[in-house]
């Protein structure tokens, strides 16, 4: 797997690393981002533990996180890929696969999530 992805607009994606702290912690002072942090992020070494966690999930190889970084390498946001596949050599972008094909809303209606299938495929990367 490469280090780093290169996309338009001078963008990247790369492994997060420890510089990137003061990032991670301005991100997380967002109302919206609180809730989606795995631990509280209030301080710098809040962040610091954060990244070291992403450091330690990539390393043991159950999830890869990147920050989207511009052309001078700063953090502007980030993506993560988990719930890996290794049969299927796929894994997920979303918070968790979407239910089998078979689940239902409590209206008796499938529900959107599953009545298509291909609408995920998008969802998925290949790292091989």
């Amino acid at each position: 797997m490469r280090d780093r992805i290169r996309l338009p607009a001078g963008l990247c994606l790369r492994p997060w690393k420890p510089s990137d702290a003061l990032a991670v912690l301005e991100a997380f002072a967002e109302s919206v981002m609180k809730r989606q942090a795995d631990a509280p992020i209030a301080t710098i070494a809040d962040a610091e533990q954060w990244l070291q966690r992403r450091q330690d999930q990539w390393r043991r190889q159950v999830a890869y996180s990147f920050a989207v970084a511009d052309s001078t390498d700063t953090a502007l946001g980030g993506v993560a890929v988990s719930n890996l596949n290794s049969q299927h050599a796929t894994g997920w972008t979303a918070p968790r696969p979407p239910r089998p094909a078979s689940s239902t809303s409590t209206t008796g209606r499938q529900s959107p999530n599953t009545a298509n299938p291909a609408a995920y495929q998008d969802s998925t990367t290949d790292w091989r």
